[in-house]
């Protein structure tokens, strides 16, 4: 097979939905770090104290720290701008994946390209299902929480259950797989590879002499220990959200085990900072603005921008996810007919 493949011709298309999609994301960033460091709700944060926790393996653990919401608020706030810096600079980088089409030897794009399309189409899924599940009697619930507590909450549950459901869980199948494999082969740096597999599994598995998803794509590329561990996380995922007191009811299981799915794919594919900007986009992003018009009385010169923006967020979201469906189709339709052609045909590319 050779090296450079076709782009996929739609790419224009994820390039113009991509480059808003980041300047919204950004946006959100900086006015999630004005809520909390010049509003009230921000204030209330600093008298509100909790006992800290750690989650992995499927395990919850209470840690003799005591801090104030404030703290691992604005902890997780600075993790998501590392995050959205090795995503921008990772598989190519964000800048190069937006210079006109050219035949490339990288199999996947830059996570920046695609998050946008995967992130909305997503939601809507979610959405649909729910809509689903509530005309059949199944609730879904909500999370009712009072906004300082709401506002934490949302800002560093992506990292604690990234953490405990993908992070952890699947990068130890990848490490086992690893290290067992580097004591038969020498020369292979195994604390490189262990960090990798919590990290970057992908980039774990082809130092390791593994098929990896980068070289012969998702189906082949993730052992079959990976799925069942990506099928159990998920449904964990999806379980904890009825089974840990919160006021989620059990529509919820049905969406977060798709949504933890999803995760768990990017996670194996990209790497943490993948899975984590995913679980941000749903509980942060689509929610920071709403939870601005909370913390700011009406009559503030900063409650417009807020409630603007939660409508432009929204509305952009729902035409993004409309036109992920259509350009994923698409993909799909294309791609299947590269490969009905002769025997050695290139694979396709973004």
């Amino acid at each position: 097979m050779s090296a450079s493949r076709e782009p996929f011709p739609g790419k224009p298309a994820v390039t113009a939905i991509s480059i808003p999609s980041v300047l919204f994301y950004f946006l959100t960033l900086v006015l999630g770090v004005v809520l909390l460091a010049f509003s009230p709700l921000g204030r209330e944060m600093m008298n509100i104290y909790s006992v800290q926790h750690l989650e992995f393996f499927f395990l919850f653990f209470r840690i003799p720290l005591t801090l104030n919401m404030f703290i691992p608020t604005a902890l997780a706030l600075s993790v998501y701008v590392a995050c959205f810096v090795v995503a921008f600079l990772g598989n190519g980088g964000y800048v190069s994946s937006l210079r006109p089409l050219r035949s490339r030897t990288n199999r996947v794009p830059n996570w920046l390209l695609i998050m946008p399309l995967i992130t909305s189409t997503l939601l809507l899924i979610v959405l649909f299902i729910t809509w689903l599940q509530e005309i059949a009697g199944i609730p879904t619930g909500n999370l009712v929480l009072p906004p300082p507590v709401l506002f934490s909450a949302l800002t560093t549950s992506p990292l604690s259950e990234e953490l405990n459901f993908r992070i952890t869980t699947l990068g130890l199948i990848i490490a086992i797989r690893s290290i067992f494999f580097c004591w038969r082969v020498q020369g292979r740096p195994r604390m490189r590879l262990l960090v990798y597999s919590f990290l970057s599994p992908d980039r774990a598995k082809t130092n390791a002499g593994f098929d990896n998803v980068a070289s012969v794509g998702l189906r082949h590329g993730i052992h079959w220990s990976e799925w069942i561990m990506l099928g159990l996380s998920s449904v964990v995922f999806g379980y904890a959200h009825i089974t840990t007191g919160s006021t989620w009811e059990v529509g919820k299981v049905t969406t977060a085990t798709i949504a933890g799915f999803v995760m768990g794919l990017a996670f194996l594919t990209y790497g943490a900072h993948a899975a984590i900007l995913i679980h941000w986009f749903f509980n942060y992003y689509t929610q920071i603005s709403w939870i601005g018009t909370l913390a700011f009385d009406q009559s503030s010169p900063t409650y417009p921008i807020y409630a603007a923006l939660n409508n432009i967020v929204g509305g952009w979201g729902d035409l993004v996810g409309l036109f992920g469906f259509v350009l994923i189709a698409w993909y799909f339709l294309w791609s299947g007919k590269r490969s009905g052609g002769p025997a050695g045909t290139d694979q396709p590319s973004l």
